[in-house]
């Protein structure tokens, strides 16, 4: 008959200090950051002019939000140095080849909560 081996009870007793430690250290981190709805405050919009682009305007100095483009809306834009567009439209209502022929990066995020078709 084998031996039983048993590991030493100091070194579990750690590890399991040690292991409830991290749980509750990440337990503690995840309830600070729940958003409390009484802290929100809206991002401002700048609201801005550009021919072919109703509704445009500057999120951050690098994000910029409008409805969709015409034709014309797509040359400002390129003219302004955007880079990506990002169309949140459903699929029939795709600009790709338009944006990628002024050497724009067209990027569709689709969805139907936009929606109200089933």
């Amino acid at each position: 008959m084998r031996p039983v081996r048993r590991f030493p009870f100091p070194a579990v007793l750690i590890t399991i200090v040690f292991l409830i430690t991290c749980v509750s250290a990440h337990a503690q981190s995840q309830s600070s950051l729940a958003l409390d709805p009484s802290d929100y405050r809206p991002i401002p919009i700048i609201k801005l002019n550009l021919k072919g682009v109703k509704d445009f305007g500057e999120v951050t100095p690098n994000l910029y939000r409008g409805a969709h483009a015409s034709p014309e809306g797509l040359r400002n834009l390129k003219e302004m140095g955007i880079q990506i567009v990002i169309d949140l439209r459903g699929r029939k209502h795709r600009d790709e080849g338009r944006v990628e022929q002024l050497g724009m990066e067209y990027v569709h995020i689709g969805g139907t909560c936009f929606s109200t078709e089933r």
